[in-house]
């Protein structure tokens, strides 16, 4: 895999730029932005992580890796930046989806805000998304999208296909059943239908937005796919931290006198605790054991034999949807992960923090494991 290119933002925006306008109009690209939703930087195999995403790596090593990413910390605010290009204060979303009463602080997308959807409709685009919007409004298609699928808020059940959403009214939508129904699937299930309607008019490039929610809590995933990664974190988050960045500097990610911070504080959800990260062997067994199957559950969201493929079926299918027509000569795959959620979840060791958040949100030890144990994850 090639070092990744460090960029400003001066050259990134030149870059984007002289891509888009390339050619003309018989040269716009198709471009599908991926979101994964509290994924840490140094979660995916091509930052250093020791979670299996090989179609996510395939494309970092035929493509372009960041260094650098300017994030919100939380969740409305990044994605209000990703849809307009503004700060998110300037849009209305300085926080979450609560109007506080002041300028900045609306809770929802400005009637003034102009999304990236809109303004590639404008300029003959196909539009769609697929995916979590939690940007307050209530209609992603009165921002620029023809067609959605997903849930409007920060976090519903992947199992329940009643908490996802098609719009607009009337739309034909997939049917699941409830007892196979899971989130993930269903994201990347419309995605495929919103490109196989994009391939009926040729002419037109198209915008694919697929915001996944994993992986958010609430903690779920296929028991089989948890087994995988049963026993990969009990070793705890002191000997991870130490294997990731030595991945990260083999990588180049990070140069090779880079040493460790150390272990940040966490504040509960609800702050009504701050306290300092503890040493894992400081633990008791039962609080160990916890914490690395809540870990395995989370890995298992992003590299679940199915899910994996989920992320590889949408990016396989783009590409070959590019390939098969003369008119689509160019395409842009952007991924993007971290800086989407919580601040207590993205600070440096981001899965131990994500970890004392989710336990104050749902607490007793015994009666997770009682849940793992009988499939399906943590609610």
């Amino acid at each position: 895999m090639g070092n990744p290119k460090a960029l400003n933002r001066r050259e990134f925006l030149a870059l984007s730029a002289s891509t888009a306008l390339a050619g003309g109009r018989q040269r716009r690209p198709n471009i599908l932005l991926v979101v994964a939703d509290d994924l840490g930087y140094s979660d995916l195999g091509c930052y250093g992580g020791e979670i299996e995403t090989p179609v996510l790596d395939g494309l970092a090593a035929n493509g372009l890796r960041f260094a650098q990413f300017y994030t919100t910390a939380r969740c409305c605010p990044s994605r209000a930046s990703i849809l307009t290009g503004q700060y998110p204060h300037k849009v209305g979303v300085g926080h979450m989806v609560t109007d506080l009463g002041h300028p900045g602080y609306r809770g929802k997308l400005s009637e003034n805000a102009v999304t990236l959807a809109e303004v590639l409709k404008s300029a003959g685009y196909r539009t769609f998304m697929s995916g979590k919007w939690h940007v307050g409004t209530n209609d992603p298609t009165r921002h620029g999208f023809e067609q959605y699928y997903g849930t409007l808020i920060s976090a519903a059940t992947f199992w329940d296909p009643e908490k996802y959403l098609r719009l607009p009214q009337g739309s034909r939508a997939r049917s699941y059943d409830a007892n196979a129904f899971y989130g993930t699937d269903a994201l990347t299930d419309h995605a495929l239908d919103f490109l196989a309607d994009a391939r009926s008019t040729p002419d037109q490039p198209w915008f694919l937005y697929l915001a996944y929610n994993a992986p958010h809590f609430p903690l779920h995933a296929r028991p089989e796919d948890i087994a995988k990664y049963r026993d990969r974190y009990t070793a705890g988050w002191d000997a991870l931290r130490q294997e990731r960045l030595a991945r990260m500097k083999r990588l180049k990610l990070v140069s090779r006198n880079t040493t460790l911070s150390p272990r940040s504080r966490y504040t509960n959800f609800g702050a009504t605790r701050n306290a300092e990260n503890p040493a894992w062997n400081s633990l008791p067994e039962d609080r160990r054991a916890d914490l690395a199957m809540r870990m395995a559950i989370y890995a298992a969201m992003m590299c679940s034999e199915p899910d994996a493929a989920e992320r590889g079926r949408a990016i396989s299918a783009a590409k070959v949807q590019i390939n098969k027509s003369a008119r689509f000569v160019g395409q842009e795959a952007i991924q993007l992960h971290g800086g989407i959620g919580m601040t207590e979840e993205c600070q440096a060791g981001h899965y131990f923090r994500r970890l004392s958040v989710i336990e104050m949100l749902f607490g007793d030890t015994a009666h997770h494991l009682r849940r793992v144990a009988a499939g399906g994850g943590l609610t």
